[in-house]
């Protein structure tokens, strides 16, 4: 029996009037107009959702929106959601696909992604796929789709993939095939300028230049970090000292959406290093003793660049590292508990 589609995963949510004007941003999302795929790869909080909603709202290009989560593992309910996108848009496009997704069984990969190569090259005029949330799909079939989808030197589709974690791509050689433009967390970080127009925005009282600044640098320009410290504290004076006061909220949210949906030898890894201002393979090697068998210090700490999971690299070579302040408060404190 055919499912039912949840049509509100094929809207963008609304740009709110409290947005942060990010001009420099939107500028390299138009760079390379004719590529045909944009990365936007940052941990939970850091904004990428919205700035695409935003750069969407701005662009003469027809787009289409798809949001997925676990339940679109499965390549025909995947594919369904694209197909419906794309046909709110091109009422007539995909229909060889529509058919084939009909069928009790799909055909084979190669033939399947064929069929979808074909009909992408078939739509009216070009257009921007979106896949928000993309961190979700793990299923083989689709990442080999996709992959091969972003081969097509001439594809009238410029994919836009959102993701907690970098996708499963060749990246390093679509980066120079394509021009790939890529925008993570070092870009998506606030500037001080921006926290503030940020802050005397959503926040009811006055604050000094100052005090917006310290908090910034506390949060290591992390969106929600600023969002979930307001939202705490609304009531009173945002101040360094009053942070303190709504860490609370912005540990459970590490917690909930960053640390307990890590494999149980990264949550080892992360915690027995929790302690530490700075760390690299070397050093974690003395200090990590893992209860999960066959993990490896260097398969976790390639695990965490890859998830971008709040860690900075210090260095050009990416030696050392240290935690987001609030990520290792985080970490600090369930380390101590258990």
């Amino acid at each position: 029996m055919e499912s039912t589609l949840i049509l509100a995963k094929l809207h963008p949510p609304l740009v709110s009037s409290e947005l942060i004007e990010r001009p420099a941003l939107i500028q390299l999302l138009n760079l390379n107009p004719k590529r045909n795929f944009t990365l936007v790869s940052a941990p939970a909080g850091y904004g990428k959702t919205t700035l695409i909603s935003s750069w969407l709202v701005k662009q003469e290009t027809t787009y289409a929106w798809v949001s997925l989560d676990d339940f679109d593992n499965d390549p025909t309910v995947f594919l369904r959601y694209i197909v419906t996108a794309i046909q709110q848009i091109f009422p007539e496009a995909c229909s060889d696909l529509a058919q084939v997704l009909q069928a009790p069984d799909l055909p084979s990969t190669d033939l399947l992604t064929a069929i979808v190569i074909n009909e992408l090259s078939q739509l009216p005029e070009p257009m921007l796929l979106v896949l928000d949330d993309y961190h979700a799909i793990h299923n083989k079939q689709i990442l080999h789709l996709i992959e091969r989808l972003l081969n097509q030197p001439q594809n009238r589709v410029h994919l836009v993939i959102i993701s907690r974690i970098d996708p499963l791509l060749p990246l390093p050689r679509l980066r120079l095939q394509q021009g790939l433009v890529e925008i993570r967390r070092q870009e998506l970080r606030l500037s001080d300028q921006e926290a503030e127009a940020f802050l005397q925005t959503t926040s009811a009282r006055h604050l000094d230049s100052d005090t917006i600044i310290g908090l910034n640098h506390h949060v290591d320009g992390w969106v929600a970090g600023l969002l979930l410290a307001v939202l705490s504290r609304q009531k009173l004076d945002l101040t360094l000292d009053s942070l303190g006061k709504a860490q609370d909220f912005i540990i459970n949210y590490l917690f909930t959406e960053v640390l307990i949906q890590q494999p149980p030898e990264v949550q080892e890894f992360l915690l027995q290093t929790a302690f530490v201002d700075r760390f690299c393979a070397d050093l974690c090697r003395d200090l990590v003793q893992f209860s999960v068998k066959g993990a490896s210090v260097l398969s976790v700490i390639a695990h965490l660049q890859q998830a971008n999971l709040f860690i900075i690299p210090l260095d050009d070579g990416a030696y050392w590292y240290r935690y987001n302040h609030l990520f290792q408060q985080m970490l600090q404190q369930k380390a101590a508990t258990r």
